[in-house]
């Protein structure tokens, strides 16, 4: 239909941590705990990765909430 109109939804976020991983890999903001961070900055094979991403969110609620 003439009318119809797609819309294209792009992800600028990952989510990182023991239990859940979604987009880490293409991620510009990742959320996620300091002890998952250093799994993940300290691979070598994510040395690209690492270079790329701009913004870290340290989820550190449960921490507060104790």
């Amino acid at each position: 239909s003439p009318f119809e109109t797609k819309i294209t939804f792009i992800s600028v976020t990952g989510v990182f941590t023991k239990d859940y991983r979604h987009n880490v890999e293409n991620c510009q903001i990742l959320i996620t705990l300091p002890d998952c961070l250093d799994i993940t900055i300290l691979n070598p094979k994510r040395a690209a990765w690492t270079k790329r991403i701009r913004w870290v969110i340290f989820d550190e609620v449960d921490t507060y909430i104790m």
